[in-house]
């Protein structure tokens, strides 16, 4: 089953294109099974639940949280907390509830752009030893490994600190206009039918990720 794990809409998200009605129909078409819809500091419930229209997609309700260590997507919260602007009370927060916590395009700004042979490449401002070393790491289940905006030479570097740590490594757009939703995607081994299967077939480490910007664009990224 593909699953979109970070998609924003007009909802709850100012930067978003996304009209959530146009995306339950634009889901279905791109063959995506479920979408997360992990607004900025906020929380969606029942909007989200309203997305079904019998279009087969499994819709669920996940938060971005901005916090002092860098953005985290959290499932499995009921609502959204001030107070979660500090990683560690939102580490709290999800122990309390069996929710599952996931760093954000981790190292989207540790990355310079460098010319080599005519071609751009883009390397690392950190060590793979400084980069395990965050705190971040400390708190959270999983990392995104491979986001829609994550250059190539971004998404090996996060495969390395995935692995090194023993975190679970998710896949997501962060789709901010429609064209990019499903760019990046989780696909999971067994069929969803709700949140808890979802919680469960993560934390069960039960998919693999996908880039399929090639197939949307023609290019990776």
């Amino acid at each position: 089953m593909i699953v979109d794990i970070h998609v924003h809409t007009k909802m709850g998200s100012s930067d978003s294109l996304i009209e959530a009605e146009e995306l339950a129909g634009w889901a279905a078409q791109k063959g995506l099974g479920g979408v997360c819809i992990t607004e900025h500091d906020c929380r969606y419930a029942q909007e989200v639940a309203q997305l079904a229209r019998g279009d087969g997609v499994l819709w669920i309700s996940g938060i971005e949280v901005r916090t002092n260590l860098g953005d985290i997507l959290a499932f499995g919260l009921d609502g959204y907390r001030t107070e979660w602007a500090d990683a560690e009370e939102l580490k709290r927060a999800a122990e309390k509830v069996g929710a599952l916590l996931v760093a954000a395009h981790p190292f989207r700004r540790d990355f310079s752009p460098v010319g080599y042979g005519g071609s751009l490449f883009f390397k690392p401002t950190i060590t793979l030893g400084e980069a395990c070393r965050r705190p971040i790491f400390q708190l959270v289940d999983g990392m995104e490994v491979m986001n829609g905006g994550s250059t190539e030479d971004e998404v090996e570097f996060c495969f390395r600190v995935s692995e090194r740590l023993g975190l679970l490594g998710l896949a997501g757009s962060d789709a901010h206009s429609l064209k990019t939703v499903g760019s990046c995607v989780t696909i999971f081994e067994r069929p969803l039918k709700d949140e808890g299967d979802f919680l469960e077939e993560l934390q069960g480490g039960r998919f693999h990720v996908e880039d399929r910007r090639s197939q949307i664009f023609g290019t990776r990224g």
